[in-house]
């Protein structure tokens, strides 16, 4: 079968539409089989793991995948990739249903270098390549993670050439980067592939790219680093770390500086890298404050909000929730609750990942603000986001307690018709269960 680059998109497209894909040669046809694999796929999570249903989904959705070519078992992965599924749903579909392996590396390649593909092939690109991590050493051969590595490399050298780069490939080239340089950094002189993807980095690194371009700094400050920093000792080099290509390093480097903050040295760097360009930075430099709850500080609460409220990235938002949740024991709540609904009130409303953060945040803040109006408000933003950031609403809702009573019609509502088999469970044993322990019995 030849390989159209559109042939994915529209397929995902028609799928997320509830569209019946056309029959091409009978019910055998590459096309029905994957309807048919997306019909399975939401079967399987839906099901409870020891229901016959469960079991008759797997048995046939196995069975399927086994009669598909790799491009067919790839256009498969992409259907069953969610934007807002649990972490560990996507890389499940695509180690434990469909194999690693079995992903046309050809196809990922294709997809990596068409602009109008789709957010479902997106997921799949990255979960892919979050299969270079350490944790996946044996489920994917040392000769596919260097193939992942050239095709990234040449991917990279494209966007060299292109002086406006999306925000949004950015973050994509981000990612896929990160997981090879967790396994090959530094490794340049030893492996041709690796090699390739730094002469690549360079030249994107230092390429005439357009003002805001967050890509670029960090390559440039990937290329000089290494491997393994020590910042558990020098307050300059954990600075230096905050934007290691590491996740582990830079955590490393927020505790560290965390537990620096009560100088007003380290204090004032730490504010300064809040408006690094790099998301990674920002992120790791607002992560500093979770490990510094004594710190008391309006305006660090305000700055906060602000980084939930309105930065663009998903990891900063994140950590900015958290260094929130930690300092939640503030005298004046409604300083971090008012700005926070509204931004989930407004328009355009949030990005789910953004709403979740959000909603996490809330949650903490909710026991501290004792007008009932406030606590009714907050129910109703809770469910008013149950099918849009299930996880933050679900949090939410929890954290009030009592006080969200009025909405449980609404969460069985959406526990039985929408929510997976691991959310129902956490639905029925503990967000319902905190609410009303009787409305778990009905």
């Amino acid at each position: 079968m030849s390989y159209d680059k559109a042939r994915i998109s529209i397929l995902v497209l028609m799928v997320s539409l509830g569209i019946s894909l056309p029959l091409q040669g009978g019910d055998d046809s590459d096309d029905k089989k994957l309807e048919r694999v997306s019909r399975l796929w939401k079967q399987l999570q839906k099901a409870d793991s020891d229901s016959e249903g469960y079991r008759q989904a797997e048995s046939n959705l196995a069975s399927l995948l086994e009669t598909l070519d790799p491009l067919a078992k790839t256009e498969a992965a992409a259907l069953m990739m969610k934007r807002n599924a649990p972490a560990w749903i996507n890389p499940f579909a695509l180690k434990d249903v469909v194999g690693v392996e079995n992903i046309d590396i050809n196809a990922i390649e294709t997809m990596l270098n068409n602009p109008e593909r789709s957010w479902q092939e997106r997921i799949l690109v990255r979960t892919y390549y979050s299969f270079l991590g350490s944790e996946y050493e044996t489920v994917i051969s040392e000769a596919r993670r260097l193939e992942m590595v050239a095709v990234l490399g040449r991917r990279v050298e494209k966007a060299a050439k292109i002086k406006n780069v999306s925000y949004g490939e950015q973050r994509l080239i981000h990612h896929m980067l990160q997981a090879a340089m967790c396994r090959y950094g530094g490794k340049q002189k030893k492996i041709e592939e690796v090699q390739d993807l730094y002469t690549a980095m360079k030249a994107y690194a230092f390429s005439n790219k357009s003002a805001g371009d967050a890509l670029a700094p960090t390559m440039k400050a990937w290329l000089t680093m290494s491997p393994k920093i020590a910042v558990e000792h020098n307050s300059s080099v954990a600075m230096e770390a905050l934007g290691h290509w590491s996740p582990v390093v830079r955590q490393r480097a927020s505790a560290f500086l965390g537990r620096k903050l009560s100088s007003g040295e380290v204090l004032q760097a730490i504010l300064k890298k809040l408006s690094d360009p790099r998301d990674e930075v920002r992120a790791a430099a607002a992560r500093a404050f979770c490990y510094a709850p004594e710190l008391k500080s309006k305006d660090i609460v305000d700055k906060m909000v602000e980084l939930l409220t309105t930065d663009r990235g998903v990891t900063v938002q994140k950590a900015a929730s958290k260094a929130l949740i930690t300092h939640s024991d503030i005298d004046d709540p409604a300083r971090v609750i008012d700005p926070l609904i509204e931004a989930l009130a407004g328009k355009p409303i949030p990005g789910p990942k953004r709403a979740t953060s959000i909603l996490e945040a809330l949650g903490y803040f909710s026991n501290l603000e004792t007008r009932e109006k406030m606590k009714e408000k907050l129910m109703n933003l809770g469910v008013k986001y149950l099918e849009y950031a299930p996880g933050g609403s679900l949090s939410l809702l929890k954290a009030l307690g009592g006080a969200a009573k009025k909405a449980i019609p609404d969460i069985k509502e959406y526990r039985d018709k929408k929510a997976d088999r691991i959310t129902r469970k956490n639905i029925n044993s503990e967000v319902l269960w905190v609410i009303d322990p009787a409305s778990t019995m009905e």
